[in-house]
């Protein structure tokens, strides 16, 4: 292989044990809260409450109000008010 593709592959794989740690980080966030979530390993989304969160890039969706946005900080502070 040449030296150049030996770079990309060692980039995308930096990549995606990055992406990967985010996940378990978002997750973790979400448990310490209390937050209880349908987990789908396979693409990495959580649901919660008609929210659905993509733990790897920390996008989430709201089907119910159209609502996006990013950041599990974020999330769990929509989540917290709508229990209140």
């Amino acid at each position: 292989m040449s030296e150049i593709g030996e770079v990309f592959k060692a980039m995308h794989e930096r990549n995606r044990a990055e992406r990967w740690e985010h996940s378990r980080h978002n997750r973790l966030a979400l448990a310490e809260r209390g937050i209880q979530y349908d987990y789908r390993a396979d693409t990495g989304t959580v649901i919660v409450d008609g929210f659905q969160f993509w733990t790897t890039t920390g996008k989430w969706y709201n089907a119910k109000t159209k609502q996006r946005g990013h950041g599990v900080n974020e999330l769990i502070k929509l989540l917290e008010a709508e229990i209140q």
